[in-house]
């Protein structure tokens, strides 16, 4: 048996438990609403890999039942227990997100096994309670949100939860027009659907910006080239006459307000507080040239 991660104790025991058509996917009354989500995630496992479609509900569990439960009492936050017996399957979990990654675990094993599972007792928790994933959405085609939904059903499949997206010119800035009008860029209903899509899934979704010379699509416009480039004369950006320590210098772009208010323009669309902000390729930022006026504006 393969799970990844791995988890700290797998406990092969004797005997099979087998999801057959009758088999019903039980979560405790005392669960949150989340609970079907979490329900609903594995019913989709078993159909796809099993053939089988068991339903779920809410009430208590009964002999060759799936049960999902939440016991804070015995498990800390993201810490679950898996127990299957010939007699039925048990997620517990000490909050939400243990029994979703709990359940996670099972899905795992079914599209390893089908519908007989080896009895065992399964036991994980974090070593590492923030695990993130870093997409950069800027090179190559803009990825759709159905994609990316598909990417955070990946990383809640590994536990992984924390989605930071990197954008650049492939976000639709209301006030940017020049920025985004040669691509497909997301929009702001696209990232408030995808951090709810997130949410579900205890994954939080950060946005990520990068300054100084990752800023060159947009330096390299009408409205805001001039502010650093002063003899702008139409200059087109291709990847052999990027912003160079000739052309663009650190000074200015620090001057620019943008600094400040992209990273404003991106965050309202998502619940999360954390911000990703590379300050990446400062041009003469070590030799002290702009040092203090960098600083300032950071």
């Amino acid at each position: 048996m393969y799970l990844l991660p791995k988890p700290k104790k797998y406990e092969k025991k004797q005997g099979f438990y087998e999801i057959s058509w009758n088999t019903v996917l039980t979560i405790d009354e005392n669960m949150p609403l989340d609970g079907t989500v979490y329900a609903g995630i594995l019913q989709s496992c078993i159909q796809k890999h099993a053939g089988i479609a068991c339903a779920f509900l809410k009430g208590t569990q009964r002999t060759g039942d799936i049960f999902l439960t939440m016991e804070p009492q015995l498990y800390a936050a993201q810490e679950y227990n898996i127990k299957i017996t010939p007699d039925g399957l048990t997620v517990s979990g000490g909050d939400g997100a243990a029994v979703l990654y709990g359940v996670q675990t099972v899905c795992q094993m079914v599209m390893q096994c089908g519908g007989v599972l080896a009895c065992a007792e399964v036991h994980d928790a974090p070593d590492i309670l923030h695990r993130g994933y870093f997409l950069d959405e800027t090179r190559g085609r803009v990825l759709s949100l159905p994609y990316l939904k598909e990417i955070a059903d990946r990383l809640s499949r590994y536990k992984i939860n924390e989605f930071q997206l990197y954008i650049e010119h492939t976000y639709l800035f209301r006030d940017l027009t020049e920025l985004w009008r040669d691509e497909t860029p997301l929009t702001a209903e696209d990232i408030l659907e995808l951090d709810a899509y997130c949410r579900r899934l205890h994954i939080e979704l950060v946005p990520a910006l990068a300054s100084f010379g990752h800023l060159y699509k947009l330096l390299s416009t009408r409205s805001h080239g001039t502010r650093t480039f002063p003899s702008w004369t139409g200059w087109h950006i291709t990847p052999s006459t990027r912003p160079t320590s000739g052309r663009c210098r650190s000074s200015r772009i620090c001057s620019l307000s943008m600094g400040r208010s992209l990273p404003q323009k991106s965050s309202t669309s998502v619940r999360t507080r954390p911000l990703t902000l590379a300050v990446k390729s400062p041009v003469r930022r070590q030799s002290g040239l702009a040092k203090s006026k960098c600083t300032s504006t950071m």
